[in-house]
């Protein structure tokens, strides 16, 4: 380290030393690298700018110098060592040496090391008390993973802890009331051994300090002001700083390139929001307007800005079912291609479930939430549930709802013969219902008030839904939080007392009941003994009380949407097709007459299967499909890298002329006639219930349900479309009539 003076006068010389100490500290690790840490500095003065200006182009220039410069040492160092030359003693070639060489000259550096801070301790304590008052790291932050304890405070999962090291180095309990003071003495029985590395660290600082000693007596010169440079490597920048600079704008305009680079045609990043303003504001101009003239063509309405662009990109390559939006600062393909739909829900390890907002985690718990063998698990669990022969035990569960569900109508027609109903809210209370005896059965009464405190939740969480989400506003205790948290608890409650009763009688040797819930608490008893007579430790056998709630939370939410759904569009199109409701009828009383549907029956409906079949194509329950790719892959011929959104559209798949023909937004059930298959010409492009081993476990529970329920009503009643109807499909959650199905119903004979 060569220092270079101004002499003031005789024997007395000033000098600003930082850049000094700074080169010194490069030469002796590296002095072939010295152009490397000369760029290095330029970049570290340029760091901050990340704007993609002249300044930060020359920062991506000066990298790769960097690297340049550096491969060239190393590959030098490398030829010789191979030639046989030994390894010079410096930090890159004790890296690149043997393991055995490097362990002994580590052994032997550690211990003359030793001997020298020993020799030369009242040094060696000017440095710790310097990184006492001045520490290079200011604080270090950390997040917690999951709920968890530190010393007494009990942390729930995503809390970021900033721990202030300057400020227990400056703690006055800790090091006296002089903590404010310069006393280098404080370590003279030293501290307790630092991390590896921090031998080295010293001798460096000890023989620079010990040679500036030696040579001169350094003072300040007055006047002086001193300053805390805050550029990046001199104190500090925060890292939490550069990864918020990396992921508004760094990541995204490197996948921006990346896509585009593929032929995706797609909107330009702008910082922070990315297309979620105009999102909102086409979505909220949409949701003010009815579909005119009862047109099934209704994409633009309940997604309008994808609407857009899709007819944007529709010239470009992918002809429109392939580009990327901007969902803040991460990328969303959207697909509309059925084989890349069929090719990634097949991958379940690649492609999974994106996370959701925290309140739509735990209005939608259970299966449709979990991974990996977490998901396995409980579908091997619940399958048993869903079999032929378990339906068939279903059936009068079904039988008395509908027909709670017709006296109801009934009575409203009753005096007139015929009366305008709003049909929605029955039919989502049948489906209730249903699912309610379905899951409970003999529980039926509690499980009602169950799923009663379940919709005033969901009311509660859609009104919560609509500010923006801040994480962790959960935890504020809001009026609205308390109550959902309250229902929460109480439902927790209901469920836990319907459960221990269910398990005292099983283990008093009951047979299990021949509901939902029974048939699951079964499956999973079998499993526990199973895992207990094989003595297997190696995974998880079983599942617990609180997963078994949340399956039951999901019987509710996923068995009433889907079915309540399909049941509503089925009744608002075959009232605009009467000639169809009349096929139908014919075909029920043709099949059972004036009796309860039979479940051997329901497998002659061809008719009904067809117009089932024709209204999930056009009102399928989950238009969209989100997933996120989980590791750098490739779908198709498409290079995605790992945190990239996809959102696939079965609602536009449905409705492709291109795979259903010209007449795709016609309602024609017969083009089912000969199978799904047949329907779209060779092309698998059917996906209501999704889609690969993910597929709605509930799809043949749905089925059965909504044939029952419309063979019922056929039976009893003939309807056409109310004049008051407005046509406005709408997405919450599911698919759904936003103003209602207004019909005028008729009763039969």
């Amino acid at each position: 380290m060569a220092i270079s003076y101004r002499t003031l006068r005789r024997c007395d010389i000033e000098s600003s030393i930082w850049e000094q100490l700074r080169g010194g500290a490069k030469d002796i690790p590296a002095f072939e690298g010295a152009n490397g840490f000369r760029s290095s500095n330029t970049r570290i003065t340029l760091y901050p700018r990340y704007i993609p200006t002249a300044r930060n182009r020359r920062f991506m220039e000066i990298d790769v110098e960097i690297q340049t410069s550096l491969k060239s040492i190393i590959d030098n160092r490398k030829q010789a060592m191979e030639a046989g030359e030994a390894a010079k003693p410096d930090l890159s070639g004790i890296l690149m040496d043997s393991n055995f060489k490097e362990i002994q000259q580590a052994a032997a550096s550690n211990n003359s090391n030793r001997q020298l801070r020993i020799s030369l301790q009242e040094v060696t304590m000017i440095p710790y008390e310097v990184l006492r008052m001045y520490p290079p790291v200011l604080q270090v932050g950390q997040r917690t993973s999951k709920d968890t304890k530190l010393g007494e405070l009990s942390l729930p999962a995503g809390v970021v802890l900033n721990f202030r090291l300057l400020s227990i180095h400056r703690d006055k309990e800790l090091w006296g009331e002089d903590a404010e003071q310069f006393k280098p003495d404080r370590f003279s029985e030293w501290i307790s051994r630092g991390p590896e590395g921090i031998t080295h660290f010293f001798l460096l600082v000890t023989m620079i300090l010990y040679e500036v000693l030696r040579m001169s007596t350094p003072r300040p010169q007055l006047p002086r002001r001193i300053y805390k440079d805050t550029k990046l490597g001199e104190l500090s920048l925060p890292a939490s700083s550069v990864k918020v600079v990396n992921w508004i704008w760094l990541r995204p305009k490197k996948l921006e390139k990346l896509l585009r680079q593929q032929g995706i045609p797609g909107t330009s990043y702008r910082l922070l929001f990315g297309d979620l303003k105009d999102i909102a504001s086409l979505r909220a101009q949409a949701m003010t307007k009815p579909v005119s003239s009862f047109c099934h063509d209704y994409l633009a309405r309940i997604d309008p800005f994808r609407h857009q662009l899709m007819n944007k990109f529709d010239f470009y390559g992918f002809a429109g079912k392939v580009f990327f939006m901007w969902s803040g600062p991460k990328p969303t393909i959207v697909i509309s291609k059925p084989e890349l739909f069929r090719e990634a829900l097949s991958k379940m390890q690649e492609f999974q479930k994106p996370k959701t907002n925290p309140i739509v985690g735990r209005l939608f718990p259970g299966l449709v939430n979990y991974e990996g063998e977490q998901w396995a698990q409980h579908r091997r669990m619940l399958n048993p549930a869903f079999h032929t022969e378990k339906l068939k035990l279903m059936l009068p569960a079904f039988y008395v709802s509908c027909d709670e569900m017709i006296n109801k109508l009934e009575e409203l027609v009753a005096e007139a013969g015929h009366s305008e109903v709003d049909a929605w809210p029955h039919l989502s209370m049948l489906s209730a219902d249903a699912i309610s005896r379905a899951a409970f059965g003999s529980n039926y009464e509690e499980g009602r008030k169950i799923f009663q405190l379940l919709k005033e939740q969901l009311l509660l969480a859609l009104s919560m839904l609509q500010s923006v989400y801040i994480p962790g506003s959960r935890y504020i205790p809001t009026v609205r939080s308390r109550r959902f948290n309250q229902i929460n608890d109480e439902i927790d409650t209901l469920l836990k007392r319907i459960i221990d009763k269910r398990k005292k009688a099983m283990e008093a040797g009951e047979a299990p009941k021949d509901d939902l819930l029974g048939i699951l608490m079964d499956s999973n008893m079998k499993e526990i003994k199973q895992a207990a007579a094989s003595g297997s430790k190696n995974q998880r056998h079983g599942i617990s009380l609180e997963e078994v709630i949340e399956e039951c939370k999901l019987f509710y939410f996923a068995g009433q949407e889907t079915t309540s759904n399909l049941m509503v569009w089925t009744l608002i199109l075959l009232s605009k097709h009467r000639d169809w409701q009349e096929r139908a009828r014919e075909e029920v009383l043709q099949t059972f007459g004036s009796n309860a549907p039979s479940f051997e029956g329901l497998s002659h409906l061809k008719t009904v299967n067809m117009i089932l079949y024709e209204v999930l194509r056009m009102y399928p329950p989950a238009p969209l499909v989100p997933r996120m790719v989980i590791k750098d892959t490739k779908l198709g011929e498409l290079s995605l890298p790992a945190g990239t959104l996809l959102s696939f559209q079965p609602i536009r798949i449905h409705h492709d002329k291109e795979l259903w023909g010209e007449d795709a937004e016609e309602f024609r059930p017969d083009r089912f006639s000969e199978g799904i298959s047949k329907a779209t010409k060779g092309h698998y492009a059917f996906f209501p219930f999704g889609w690969g081993p993910r597929i709605c476990i509930g799809e043949k529970f749905a089925m059965t349900e909504a044939k029952i329920a419309l063979s019922m009503i056929l039976q009893r009643f003939s309807w056409e479309l109310s004049p008051s109807y407005i046509h406005s499909p709408i997405i919450v959650f599911t698919l759904k009539p936003q103003h209602g199905a207004e019909i005028i119903l008729h009763r039969l004979g």
